[in-house]
């Protein structure tokens, strides 16, 4: 039997909504089916997805289409494509509190903006503070701590409420399908970069080395990829109710770097709480009784590591909404 090709994926954020297709086809075996073993690698604060993939730590690299500008226009040693957007737009925008009182780019005049300090990201929201009549010199740029995603934004589980509505800053950029509906109905503002004339285009988008799936092989595998990939989104479409399941496995608890998935459900009624952590064809259960009321639930689950041949304890924390 050949042995099946590894395809280490780089996640542009933490696993969401945008990534279905591809955990569908994982968990339907459609990669398998390929010949493809694909691991879905969260991307650290050290490193961006498309750095690992220009080092190669991993084979695909999901980013914002920008950084494919970048590594064009600064890096002649590695060359980066994009191969497919899995998007048929883009569904992120800039937003504000509707309390603010900020309607629109123009009034981020003499405002903080919460930056992820990409390369690109801030000379856009100045561009489109100037679409639309302001003065885009006037915002006030500022970082955010661990790029948003420190263990204090995971516990209120989004960068809208943890910088925007304490108060640390007025403004950020947001994919509104996921942290928009985390902060609630009617209670953002969004300016679409498109609307204010800054042609954003397709992300995130899949990117690959050049060489690196240049010969005959490398380009089966990709195509084999790409295939069993669209496979999956055409089944999200048609099916999405089955299709949140699968992104259900990934979201509710965490995934780590070495191929590990943990799921979470309750059991019992509302007391009782499986987690399940599946490594491959290892897989180990726990059952927590909760005591409520708490929004914290600590635990730790011992499982085997198929990749170094390792017993590992792994202590996981979930935020429950109770």
């Amino acid at each position: 039997m050949a042995t099946s090709k590894i395809v280490r994926i780089a996640l542009d954020w933490t696993p969401n909504t945008n990534h279905t297709g591809m955990y569908v086809a994982n968990a339907n075996k459609w990669y398998e089916a390929a010949g493809l073993e694909v691991k879905f690698v969260v991307p650290t604060e050290n490193s961006t997805p498309a750095r690992m993939l220009a080092a190669g730590e991993v084979e695909i690299a999901i980013a914002p289409s920008e950084s494919a500008i970048s590594f064009a226009t600064t890096d002649t040693k590695n060359t980066i494509a994009a191969v497919a957007a899995i998007l048929q737009r883009s569904t992120s925008a800039i937003c504000t509190l509707q309390s603010s009182g900020i309607a629109s780019p123009k009034g981020l005049e003499n405002k903080r903006y919460a930056s992820y300090s990409g390369r690109f990201e801030d000379c856009i929201v100045q561009q489109m503070v100037k679409n639309d009549g302001g003065d885009g010199s006037k915002v006030q740029f500022h970082g955010l701590e661990g790029h948003g995603y420190g263990d204090d934004i995971q516990e209120s589980s989004s960068v809208v409420a943890t910088y925007l509505k304490t108060g640390k800053s007025d403004s950020t950029w947001i994919f509104k399908h996921w942290e928009g509906i985390l902060a609630g109905t009617d209670t953002l503002n969004y300016f679409d970069l498109e609307h204010y004339k800054v042609p954003y285009g397709y992300s995130p988008v899949m990117l690959v080395m050049i060489p690196g799936t240049s010969s005959a092989n490398d380009a089966a595998w990709l195509a084999r990829f790409l295939e069993a990939t669209a496979r999956g989104y055409v089944f999200a479409d048609a099916h999405p109710d089955e299709a949140a399941r699968y992104v259900n496995l990934f979201v509710c608890g965490c995934m780590f770097g070495c191929g590990y998935m943990c799921g979470c459900w309750w059991v019992g009624g509302a007391d009782v709480f499986c987690i399940r952590v599946l490594h491959h064809s290892n897989e180990q259960e726990c059952m927590i009784r909760i005591i409520w009321p708490t929004t914290r639930l600590v635990c730790t689950i011992t499982v085997f590591c198929s990749c170094s041949y390792q017993t590992l304890q792994m202590t996981l924390q979930l935020f429950l909404a109770g």
